[in-house]
């Protein structure tokens, strides 16, 4: 018998900072890439594939790294990853060459995604009883937030006193922590029955998947073009060739079944809402801070520190409330969260920042609480056997709800500024059609004129970006609301576990994982 003990926590801690560091490695690069563009001269290809390969191959390779999980060891999968992921920092902090840092990315990214679904299935075999097991999921969603507030600011405090360098750098301590903590406390764990490896379908998904981000991607820098669609098109036929395999495959990367359980399929979609709302309006709310309310970058991250504290706090809010059922927080968290982007509209008719504020407090809370019920869910009702499966199904459609709310709510909002941005008399149609392409163009136009049609600009731009927003955030509170009145009449009130065998152990660790009483 593996008794654990108070080491479980231990163990916890050293998740939590390795799943803190592959979510801040995602926001951080960013800020980098002026002082890397200095030293490496990159091309704007070479640029584009810096900043995206990460994003592109993490969403991509998340299904087949939960799925090897699964037949080969959670421990084994989760100790590459970060070997994956500290070597190809090292190589990413000292790249001579634009190609070798795209490569470093690439290789970091696949670290990336070996750590996030080992992660949630090793938290699952940790903490056996459901209780523990809320809290350690609570943690981990906090930290998920913490993440995102970190890595702006950590990225500006590092970029200030260091080098681009230091961006990097920062990962290999925390790593070499967490690797130690993992090899003496975390048990090996894999499927009773894991079968082969499911070659066709992982090509598949990586391929679907990944022209799915891709055409994200696209249509963020460039608009919904030719090439977008393609992208869009071939991924769905390629999704749709895997689903097709998975009915069929012996060992499949996937289990399908899972989705029939309501649980499981509301906590995943309703997870991916979530994550689209608050990438959204975190995207046009850092436009507006910094090119109307004319912010510097480190004051506009700290300006969104409020609907973050809001997600971490609403998500141990959320642990006590699920004593009450799954039904409930689903409705109340989506509910608020359908509300609060309702809300942007007075929040902006109000003006100044108190009622955005106010309003990013509710997004944050409705989002805390949808994604501890989420998070709760998934891994309750999935089989031991496929909870690195299950985890890697949730955390991809994170990954595809962000892109698809930066890429959604920001093209609404820019694409209602451009139409609502008039011409003004003494501006010339050519630098008014260049101020047109985002509000932060428009301040760089506004630089070269007179001062009174600067302000002229600034104005009109700013009050046309406003009415963007707000067109964005009825839109977006609707959808949100569909979703809710979906996710209340699908969820049963409370969820409980359809499997509660305990996962096979390696050699001599045979006996079930069982956490000892403090």
């Amino acid at each position: 018998m593996i008794k654990l003990g108070k080491a479980r926590w231990g163990i916890l801690a050293a998740l939590a900072m390795s799943e803190l560091l592959v979510t801040v490695d995602s926001t951080v690069f960013g800020l980098a890439i002026p002082s890397i563009t200095q030293d490496l001269r990159p091309s704007l290809s070479q640029l584009l594939w810096m900043n995206d390969v990460y994003p592109l191959l993490l969403a991509a390779l998340l299904l087949t790294s939960g799925s090897v999980s699964d037949r080969f060891g959670r421990k084994k999968i989760l100790l590459l990853g970060f070997l994956m992921f500290v070597v190809n920092s090292l190589f990413a902090a000292w790249a001579p060459t634009p190609e070798l840092l795209i490569a470093a990315r690439a290789g970091t990214a696949v670290g990336g995604a070996m750590i996030m679904p080992a992660i949630m299935s090793i938290t699952r075999v940790v903490f056996p009883d459901r209780k523990e097991r809320t809290l350690a999921i609570a943690v981990l969603g906090a930290v998920l937030s913490i993440g995102a507030a970190l890595g702006p600011l950590l990225g500006g405090f590092l970029l200030e006193h260091f080098t681009w360098h230091a961006v990097f750098l920062i990962n290999v301590p925390v790593i070499a922590v967490a690797t130690l903590v993992v090899l003496r406390f975390v048990p090996e764990s894999r499927a009773s029955g894991p079968g082969g490896i499911d070659v066709l379908g992982s090509v598949l998904s990586v391929l679907g998947i990944g022209c799915v981000v891709l055409c994200i991607k696209t249509a963020t820098s460039s608009g919904f073009t030719l090439n977008a669609a393609l992208l869009l098109l071939g991924g769905i036929v390629v999704l749709g060739a895997l689903i097709v395999w998975l009915r069929r495959a012996p060992h499949p990367l996937l289990d399908l079944n899972m989705f029939r359980n309501r649980g499981f399929s509301t906590g995943v979609g309703s997870a991916g809402v979530a994550m689209l709302a608050m990438s959204g309006v975190m995207f046009v709310l850092e436009q507006l801070f910094q090119s109307v309310l004319h912010y510097s970058p480190m004051r506009a991250g700290f300006a969104l520190l409020p609907l973050l504290l809001a997600i971490v706090l609403s998500t141990f809010v959320g642990m006590l409330m699920l004593r009450w059922g799954h039904r409930l927080l689903f409705g109340v968290g989506l509910g608020l969260t359908s509300l609060s982007l309702f809300g942007s509209w007075l929040a902006l008719e109000a003006g100044g920042y108190l009622p955005i504020a106010a309003m990013m407090v509710a997004l944050g809370a409705g989002i805390g609480l949808t994604m501890i019920a989420a998070n709760d869910a998934v891994l309750t009702v999935a089989h031991i056997d496929h909870v690195g499966s299950a985890a890697a199904t949730e955390e991809t459609t994170y990954e595809l709800g962000i892109g698809v709310g930066i890429t959604v709510m920001g093209g609404i909002a820019f694409s209602v500024y451009a139409d609502s941005l008039r011409s003004i008399p003494g501006i010339s149609e050519q630098t008014m059609n260049a101020a047109r392409e985002s509000a932060s163009a428009a301040v760089a136009e506004a630089a070269t004129l007179p001062p009174d049609l600067a302000a002229r600009l600034l104005a009109d731009s700013g009050a046309a970006f406003i009415d963007g927003i707000q067109l964005n955030g009825l839109i977006g509170g609707a959808l949100v609301a569909v979703v809710t009145v979906a996710a209340c009449a699908l969820m049963p009130r409370h969820i409980t576990a359809e499997d509660e065998a305990e996962p096979r152990h390696e050699d001599d660790l045979q006996a079930p994982v069982k956490s000892s009483s403090d």
